[in-house]
């Protein structure tokens, strides 16, 4: 599991956003390798520390 430190790796764009019943799923367009990225990672948006899931 990698934390999130503050060091910018690449900046995505809002690809979509899901209502769902606890919550919104957003998915965020990167240009990083999806094998780079996995569950449980952590992410900023917006400033915001987020879980990958």
């Amino acid at each position: 599991m990698r934390m999130f430190t503050g060091i910018v790796e690449d900046v995505g764009t809002v690809a979509s956003l899901l209502p769902l019943r606890e919550g919104t799923s957003i998915t965020v367009a990167t240009t990083l390798p999806m094998d780079t990225i996995a569950e449980g990672d952590s992410v900023s948006v917006s400033g915001v520390c987020l879980t990958v899931t």
